[in-house]
């Protein structure tokens, strides 16, 4: 129980120190090589050639709490029953492992601040949930980009019993009303015969989950929350 509640402080620290944020693309990102066409794609519709006339896309910067820099852009796409994620980074470790988080909130209409912080993430009322949304290994630039797609009603990725969160929330509850924050975490150098579990496991890798937060994890073993993309609800 210690161990599960120093998690949640920590993941609710790095999302806290970002609170100044302002206010997405389907598919895996291969675990590791040079960037993919997958992730060169941008988000389908975006141009209005096949987007519904019903979804709604916000863009808001990728921030590192840890060196208090702009290292990238999220887009995040609202759809009828879906969300989608396109999160384009730098300032990477070429040959690190990383995964990339949905930290759903369902109800931040009970939030003590906007957007939500710390003091809210304890809150049942508010209805966070943590889901995965893909992952892969820095390539020799030091960027990579991240999509995922996450349904309504899905939690079936949630890794909430691991914080220390209530179980069983659902997920995305809806797509219109939720506010999303986007989480990337680094699970160190790639490891041979571990590079699936570090690109797909909140715990992946990891011997020390959280280094010291004025530090960029960068020894076998250490993970932890690096870079956030905060979307507002609509």
């Amino acid at each position: 129980m210690k161990k599960n509640a120093r998690v949640l402080t920590y993941v609710m620290m790095i999302l806290f120190l970002t609170a100044c944020s302002e206010d997405g693309e389907d598919g895996a990102i291969g675990p590791q090589g040079e960037q993919g066409p997958q992730g060169e794609q941008g988000i389908p519709g975006q141009d209005g050639m096949d987007a519904n006339s019903n979804d709604v896309f916000t863009m808001t910067d990728v921030l590192s709490p840890i060196t208090n820099e702009v290292v990238g852009s999220s887009i995040l796409t609202r759809s009828e029953d879906q969300i989608m994620t396109r999160f384009e980074t730098s300032m990477l470790t070429p040959g690190y492992a990383y995964t990339l988080w949905w930290l759903v909130v369902n109800q931040p209409e009970n939030c003590m601040s906007t957007p939500c912080g710390l003091p809210d993430f304890a809150n049942p009322d508010i209805s966070v949930d943590v889901l995965f949304v893909s992952g892969r290994v820095a390539n020799q630039s030091g960027e990579a980009i991240f999509s995922g797609v996450l349904l309504e009603n899905d939690g079936t990725t949630s890794v909430n019993d691991q914080l220390g969160l209530p179980i069983d929330v659902g997920g995305l509850l809806d797509t219109q009303a939720a506010q999303i924050h986007v989480v990337l975490r680094s699970h160190g150098p790639a490891q041979m015969g571990l590079v699936d579990e570090q690109i797909s496991i909140y715990t992946g890798g990891c011997s020390t989950l959280f280094p010291p937060f004025s530090e960029i994890p960068d020894a076998v073993g250490e993970c932890g929350d690096i870079q956030v993309a905060i979307h507002l609800e609509p």
